[in-house]
């Protein structure tokens, strides 16, 4: 079938709400996802690369709060945009992202959302996988992102999510 069938999103947006809620539901020690805890302040994360193309290997969670660190992570990723290198690390800190090697396209990940605690970060970061009957390509991918936050000495906590997307053959 060529591109989305109609109303694809509202079933991705379904599935997810139902995942989150089944996982907030499940007993602790369950071996569940664990969410994001309700309240917190919002913080608006600023998007300073995506890419499939790199070279994180395997997952990783890396919370960048200087510019050496900050290089050697662009290093790893292929055609970086040039305004991503510009990051004030006295008023900001990055959050990166990878989804480590894969062996086909159609994976993808991003943090979804940031919240504020008194005593910590929770980063929401959902990596996206594709479904059986998918049509992928073989290339190999490395899906990665970075986000820019506010700087803060506050622990980073990532919350994982995963979202298969539904295909139809």
């Amino acid at each position: 079938m060529n591109g989305s069938p109609a109303g694809v999103p509202g079933r991705f947006a379904r599935v997810l709400t139902l995942s989150v809620a089944l996982a907030a539901c499940a007993p602790a020690g369950s071996g569940a996802p664990r969410v994001a805890d309700a309240g917190g302040a919002p913080i608006e994360p600023v998007v300073l690369l995506e890419s499939n193309h790199s070279m994180f290997d395997v997952a990783e969670r890396l919370v960048i709060k200087d510019s050496v660190g900050w290089r050697e992570a662009l290093n790893r990723v292929h055609s970086v945009p040039p305004e991503a290198a510009a990051v004030d690390f006295d008023r900001s800190m990055v959050l990166l992202v990878s989804a480590g090697a894969r062996n086909s396209g159609g994976f993808g990940i991003k943090v979804v959302a940031v919240r504020r605690y008194a005593d910590r970060i929770e980063a929401v970061v959902r990596t996206v996988i594709p479904g059986t009957g998918c049509i992928v390509t073989g290339a190999f991918t490395h899906p990665v992102q970075a986000v820019a936050i506010p700087r803060t000495t506050l622990p980073v906590r990532f919350i994982e999510e995963t979202m298969e997307i539904p295909c139809t053959t």
